[in-house]
């Protein structure tokens, strides 16, 4: 149990869900941006899903859980 920080940084858009709870939504095109959302989390097991898309060129995605 904690206080996590969850940070996508993508080019173009990111959605990224906890236990199907959407935290980050930028399903936009976009050039290269960083998004971060903290948030407590309970002892046990949690799902993490990220769903990216690339339209046109400098496909980027880096996620990170901290």
């Amino acid at each position: 149990a904690g206080s996590y920080k969850f940070t996508s940084a993508s080019d173009d858009g990111v959605r990224v869900y906890v236990d199907n709870q959407l935290i980050i939504d930028q399903w936009i095109d976009q050039s290269s941006m960083t998004h971060s959302v903290t948030m407590n989390l309970t002892e046990g097991v949690h799902t993490i899903k990220i769903e990216y898309y690339e339209n046109y060129v400098d496909a980027k995605l880096i996620f990170q859980l901290l």
